[in-house]
This record gives C-alpha cells, sequence and structure tokens, in this order.
C-alpha cells in the first residue's frame, strides 16, 4: 500500500509538473526575437538563427523563435530549391508546427503562427514538386488565418497573411471557383489588398515591425495582379526601400526590374548589394544577372551568369527557360554547335511548373511559330538577331527628320513676326492660336500612340502613319507659308493644327520604328543618335535658308515661302526613301498594348508632368 501511495504521487507531481509546462509556453516577441526577424528578412540567415539560438536561451518557453526558425528554412529553401537541403528542413515544418500546437489558445499568436508555418511548408512544397500537399496545408493556413482574423479582428499581423492569400484566391478563374468554395476558400483582391495597405499605413508597433514581409507582398501583388508597375517602383521609392542592405529588397527591386525591362536600373541594384558573407549565398543573382546581360546583348557575360547559374543551382525552376536563353547566347555569338548541344539540354533538364520553363521546352521540342507559322523558335527570331544596322540604313531612316525640321522651332521663331508685320495679323491672336493647337498636341500625341499600336498591315504599322502624315505636312505647308494679306486667325490655327498633327504622326511612328529595329541597348542609342543628328542638320539648314535666300537679293517674304517648299518637297521624298529602303520588323508577340488608363496613370507621376509642362512651355 504504502509503495502504491507512493507511485501515485509520483504520477500525480509528473502529471502536475507536465500541466504546468505547457501552461508556461508563451508568444513574447523581445527585442532579441524582432532583431532576429528583421536579420532573416534581409537574408542575413546566420546571423538571424544565431539570435533565435540565443533567444531560446533566454526562454525555453518561447514560441516565437519556432516561427522565426520557420522563416529562415522558408527563405533557404525557396531561393535555392537545395533538394539534400530539403530533406534536412522538411522534417523541421512538421516539429514545428507540432510544437506551436502547444502555444496558449488564447494567444492571438496561436493561430496566427500556425498559419504562417502552414503556408511557409506549402510554399516550399510547390518548389519540390509536392503539390497535393501543398494545397491541402495552404487551405489549413487560410482556415485558420481566416479563424483568427475573426477572433482577434485587431491584430494587424492578420491582414499581412490574409490580406495576400485574399488577393490569391480572389484572382483563381470562375472555372475553378466551385473547387475553392468547396475547400472554403473565398478571396477578393480589393479586399486583400486594402488589408495589406492596412498594415503598411499604420503607425502599429507590429506593422513596423513586419515591414520587410508586407512590402515584399505588397509590391509583388501591385505588380502582377494589378498590373502597376509604375506604382510598384514609385513605393520603392517614396519609402527608400534599402536596396543596398536589405537582400530581399534588392531581390524583389532586380527581378521586378528585368520583369519591367528596367534592365540598368536592375544591373545597377544587383552590383550595387551590400556583398558582404553574411548574407544567404544564392544563385538568383547570377540568373537576374545573365537576363540583365542578355537584354543588352552583352553576349559573353551573360553566357558567364548563364553557365554559372545553372552550374550551382540545385533547383529545377526556370532551369529550361535558362538553357534556352544561353542557346540563343552562343547562336547569337555565332557559335551553331554550342548553341544546339545547349537546346538539347533544355529537354532534359528542370521542370515545366513555371509559363517561362513551359514555353522553353515547348519551343525546344517542335521548334514551332507560337503564332502559327513555321520559323524554328528555338533560337532567336530575326528581329533579335538582326546585327548591327548599316549607316546607310539608319541615313535613310533618318533622311525624314530634314524635311520635319521645318516645323518646330523654325515655324515658331519666323512665324509670328512675319505674319504680324506682312500679313496683317495680330500678334494676340497669333499667339493663341497657337497655344489653342499646342494644347489639343497634348492630347494627340498619346492618343495616336495608342492607335499605331493597335494598327496592323502588311505594309509595316508604323511606315504606314508615316506615309499618312506626310500629306497633312504638305497641306499645312501650303497654308501656313504661302498665306497672303488678310488672313484670319481661324485659317492660321487650321494650318497649325495641320502641321502639327501631321508631324506629331510623323515622328511618333518615326520614333516607335526605329525602337524595333534592334533589340540591343546600344545599337538603339546608335539608331536615336542619327535620328538626333539629322533633326539637327534639317534644323540648321531651315533657318539658314531664309538668310541664304535674302542674301542672294530676295525679299524676306520670298524668304519665309522658301521653308515652305523646304518642307513641301523634302517631306514626300525623304518619307518615301526610308519607307521604301527601310524594314520594319514585325512586334513581339504578345505585347500588351497601352490603354487610355495607362496614359492616365503616367500622367500621375508628378516628374512626367513637369516634364510635359516644361515641353508645353517651350512650345509656345
Amino acid at each position: 500500500m504504502k509503495l502504491f501511495k507512493t507511485l501515485a504521487g509520483f504520477v500525480a507531481m509528473m502529471i502536475l509538473c507536465s500541466v504546468q509546462s505547457h501552461a508556461e509556453k508563451l508568444y513574447d516577441f523581445n527585442a532579441t526575437c524582432l532583431q532576429a526577424y528583421k536579420e532573416i528578412t534581409s537574408l542575413k540567415i546566420s546571423t538571424g538563427e544565431q539570435l533565435i539560438q540565443q533567444a531560446r536561451l533566454q526562454n525555453p518557453d518561447n514560441l516565437i523563435p519556432d516561427l522565426l526558425e520557420g522563416y529562415a528554412d522558408f527563405f533557404v529553401l525557396f531561393f535555392n530549391e537545395d533538394p539534400d537541403e530539403y530533406k534536412i528542413r522538411k522534417q523541421h515544418f512538421e516539429q514545428r508546427i507540432a510544437r506551436l500546437n502547444d502555444g496558449p489558445t488564447s494567444s492571438p499568436f496561436y493561430n496566427y503562427c500556425r498559419s504562417v508555418a502552414y503556408l511557409q511548408k506549402a510554399t516550399v512544397a510547390i518548389k519540390f514538386g509536392e503539390r497535393w500537399s501543398a494545397g491541402w496545408d495552404f487551405r489549413k493556413a487560410f482556415s485558420l488565418i481566416k479563424e483568427n482574423k475573426k477572433a482577434f479582428p485587431n491584430f494587424l499581423p492578420n491582414d499581412m497573411i490574409y490580406g495576400p492569400m485574399q488577393v490569391i484566391t480572389g484572382v483563381i478563374p470562375d472555372g475553378y471557383k466551385w473547387f475553392t468554395n468547396l475547400f472554403g476558400l473565398k478571396g477578393s483582391v480589393k479586399e486583400g489588398m486594402q488589408l495589406l495597405k492596412n498594415v503598411l499605413n499604420s503607425n502599429d508597433p507590429y506593422a513596423q515591425a513586419f515591414f520587410n514581409e508586407a512590402t515584399f507582398y505588397y509590391c509583388y501583388l501591385v505588380f502582377y495582379i494589378q498590373n502597376r508597375p509604375e506604382d510598384v517602383f514609385q513605393f520603392i521609392s517614396q519609402r527608400k526601400l534599402d536596396v543596398v542592405n536589405n537582400h530581399l529588397f534588392a531581390y524583389l527591386a532586380a527581378n521586378l526590374g528585368i520583369n519591367n525591362k528596367q534592365t540598368e536600373y536592375a544591373k545597377n541594384i544587383i552590383l550595387n548589394k551590400n556583398p558582404s558573407p553574411e548574407y544567404m549565398p544564392t544563385s538568383v543573382w547570377d540568373f537576374e544577372m545573365a537576363y540583365a546581360k542578355l537584354h543588352h546583348l552583352e553576349l559573353p557575360d551573360a553566357i558567364r551568369y548563364f553557365e554559372k547559374f545553372l552550374k550551382n543551382f540545385r533547383g529545377k525552376f526556370y532551369v529550361k527557360d535558362s538553357y534556352l536563353k544561353l542557346s540563343w547566347c552562343y547562336y547569337l555569338s555565332g557559335n551553331t554547335v554550342a548553341a544546339e548541344n545547349i537546346r538539347k539540354q533544355v529537354l532534359l533538364k528542370g521542370n515545366t511548373d513555371t509559363d517561362a520553363d513551359k514555353q522553353a521546352g515547348k519551343e525546344a521540342k517542335t521548334g514551332g511559330n507560337r503564332a502559327g507559322g513555321d520559323r524554328d523558335f528555338s533560337q532567336p527570331s530575326p528581329r533579335m538577331t538582326k546585327g548591327r544596322r548599316s549607316a546607310r540604313e539608319l541615313a535613310l531612316f533618318a533622311a525624314p527628320c530634314i524635311g520635319l525640321a521645318g516645323i518646330g522651332l523654325p515655324l515658331q521663331v519666323k512665324l509670328p513676326p512675319f505674319y504680324s508685320a506682312n500679313l496683317g495679323l495680330d500678334l494676340t491672336a497669333v499667339g493663341v492660336a497657337f497655344m489653342a493647337v499646342r494644347l489639343l498636341d497634348i492630347v494627340l500625341d498619346p492618343m495616336l500612340g495608342i492607335l499605331m499600336d493597335r494598327t496592323r498591315l502588311p505594309f509595316g504599322r508604323f511606315k504606314a502613319w508615316m506615309t499618312a502624315g506626310a500629306p497633312l505636312l504638305m497641306l499645312a505647308s501650303v497654308i501656313l507659308f504661302f498665306a497672303k494679306p488678310g488672313v484670319t486667325a481661324s485659317q492660321l490655327a487650321v494650318g497649325l493644327f495641320l502641321a502639327y498633327g501631321g508631324w506629331s504622326v510623323c515622328v511618333v511612328a518615326q520614333t516607335s520604328w526605329g525602337a524595333l529595329l534592334s533589340p540591343s541597348y546600344s545599337e538603339r542609342s546608335r539608331i536615336y543618335g542619327w535620328w538626333q543628328m539629322f533633326n539637327l542638320l534639317g534644323l540648321l539648314m531651315v533657318l539658314i535658308l531664309p538668310i541664304a535666300v535674302e542674301w542672294f537679293g530676295f525679299s524676306e517674304a520670298d524668304g519665309f515661302r522658301a521653308m515652305g517648299l523646304w518642307l513641301l518637297i523634302l517631306t514626300p521624298i525623304s518619307v518615301a526613301l526610308a519607307v521604301m529602303f527601310v524594314d520594319e520588323p514585325a512586334p513581339a508577340p504578345g505585347i500588351r498594348h497601352a490603354q487610355v488608363k495607362d496614359v492616365l496613370q503616367l500622367l500621375r507621376v508628378s516628374a512626367v508632368r513637369r516634364v510635359l509642362a516644361c515641353d508645353f512651355l517651350i512650345g509656345l
């Protein structure tokens, strides 16, 4: 009996200790934990893990270090996709969730931490091809954070997780909504984005603590879901994100810069990031730099970075795409044997989970034209392989500038005093006519750009528009430069409208055409260098022309009309030469056309408004 009482007392004491131990678990996001979170979300993983261990020593019952450890595992696996590393860290996710299940259920961190853990587990599982388990874990994460949002509506970290999940479920196509509804996954892009904005704009201590993570989610969702890249880069600038010492922000800016064709911006971000060995080593920097070099056709560097990425990267995402782009680099460099050997690797390596890899696989396998033709898309398009344009081509392309130079500064300098002194039109009326036409011109240019984007003609869309603009300029030259005394302000306004309208048609078409002549950054600089040179040459010749005419004994009126003849004769000839002898490459497939809302969005940028205001005032 005495032995029985002793054993019973021992068991009771163990149960009591177990209950007390369970009750002592807590969530203390203390200064050490906060610093660990900041280090990890700057991709200084080792430093963050050391701080996690320090926090555990401070209080072994604190569960926040478990939450933070999940971030470290997540970033290492998400960026590097190392299968050996996954074998080691995969078990951490289940162990971590089990520990978090022992936390106090009365805390807002209880379901929050479990939701984050399931979400991290789901995202990493996708990277390693475990889609089914990822779907279930995502559902668990969604249910937990939704429940936590209801139980603790003022706990701001909820919004940071629930917001992006709302957006993701909100963009699921209608045909699959039955499936998400079946599992209780209902979302809204508008509501989700508003929740994220609440976090970013709040002074709540938790909002400030989780700023790095909230920013990362927000920028990617605005860029890809809301399709407003300009807002993202404006946000990066206005919030002064540290893209030097925070490698997560550096990756964000560089990756989105590459995808938005802001190659130089992205390259500078990568080159100027903090090189300290404290940061997590990852091959994604080589991948991003390879794309930056390819966009500028810096082929030896692009080859070096693609090969370095493919040698060191252990994952499968974007591997097919990288091999295809590497084959392009060799092809463009003239090494067709290496290009073909690399192209074969596209079929053997990587996976097709991303759209880029999927497309790379199709192109390498079939060599088919995605538009339905018979061109081999396993090699770059003719537009991409077009080499350095000859001086003859560039001279012919820029030739219309000689005639177009008659509109602009010469017109503004010569017309007002001539109409006032020789034709008897009040100078005020001349000024009003110029101002009215220039105001209309501000609206006309973007509208012309939108129309040109949607034009599709075998002849070439920009060639067609230049050809249509030339007669307008010729008619304007007759009205403006050969006017008789007694001309009215309305006649002047009509002539100016035709002149500036025709000039806009030709210049917008010509500069857009120039952008298609080469995909190379340096070659486009050369193209526009020729364009600018012919503009300056034409401007000087038109301004000298009336002086030369008067020097030969002719009147001031003859000098003014000579400018009109210059425009009337040279415009059709130069436009015809450009249209007949310079090719217009077809636009790349899949390009998104600008819309009126894009123009209005652009006008929201203060720098753009200032430039337009200066251009308008100069034009007056």
